[in-house]
């Protein structure tokens, strides 16, 4: 093996700038409407953050892993049995219907911060089929197996579901067309994701003001399921005063509860 010279700190730094900058590009060129430059931000996501093998994350070279990663999923509910998808929204109606990588232009956690390795692996998708999916899941399947730095010849199952059978489940129908079912959610989470990283790391970065098209945004897309509260029935008794305790034990007077 050829004989390696380390990298100063100085040329470690300045790769992550340049990582950063290109990023930026990619994040550009994503919003102006070239959604598969998602697969060239995945590739530089992957050597922004991932370690495992012979990789070495630019953040650990830099000595920058305790910086702490803006968070704007929003909060999954446990045992949720509903897809989920806290990293991006969606327009069913309008013009283009669509997933959607919001920024900060729809209200989320976006000024929560959490470490690193919070963020990378917290679950952000789950889909009707109970597969779910973190930051890091996401980036590298893209990267690895998907085109972003590499093409498999098949794809990981569970990815291949939410990339190509939308097991998140959302159909949208644009103006006077019909319902279909909605494309590429993975590319509009990795856009967010690009968006997290690039707060987070760059102190003077200003997020692009983007306006959102015409239509019905949605997001998060958690539901939970519960049962309504109703006062219990009363126990078969006697003549009950206005102003005694309510026999079904509320604690309130009973004019103020049965009595109504």
């Amino acid at each position: 093996m050829a004989e390696k010279v380390p990298r100063t700190p100085a040329e470690l730094e300045q790769e992550l700038n340049d990582q950063l900058e290109l990023l930026k590009l990619d994040a550009t060129n994503y919003d102006a409407g070239t959604e598969i430059a998602a697969k060239s931000m995945a590739a530089k996501l992957r050597l922004l953050f991932h370690d495992g093998g012979s990789c070495h994350s630019l953040l650990r070279q830099t000595g920058k892993s305790d910086v702490l990663f803006y968070d704007t999923a929003q909060e999954i509910i446990p045992h949720n049995p509903f897809a989920y998808s806290g990293l991006i929204v969606v327009n069913v109606y309008g013009a283009n219907p669509k997933y959607v990588a919001p920024l900060d232009n729809i209200a989320q956690q976006s000024a929560r911060q959490i470490s690193f390795g919070d963020w990378w692996n917290a679950i952000v998708f789950k889909d009707q089929e109970h597969n779910e999916f973190s930051r890091k899941d996401l980036v590298r399947s893209l990267a690895d197996q998907d085109g972003g730095a590499h093409v498999d010849p098949g794809l990981d199952k569970k990815y291949h579901a939410l990339a190509k059978r939308n097991t998140l489940g959302w159909h949208g129908r644009p103006t006077g067309g019909t319902w279909k079912p909605l494309a590429n959610p993975h590319y509009a989470a990795v856009r967010q994701i690009t968006h997290e990283a690039l707060k987070s790391l760059l102190p003077a970065y200003i997020p692009p003001i983007k306006t959102l098209t015409d239509g019905i945004y949605l997001g998060g897309i958690s539901m939970e399921i519960a049962t309504p509260s109703y006062p219990p029935p009363v126990p078969p008794m006697g003549k009950v005063g206005r102003n005694d305790p309510c026999p079904c034990s509320s604690g309130k007077k009973y004019k103020k509860c049965h009595g109504k």
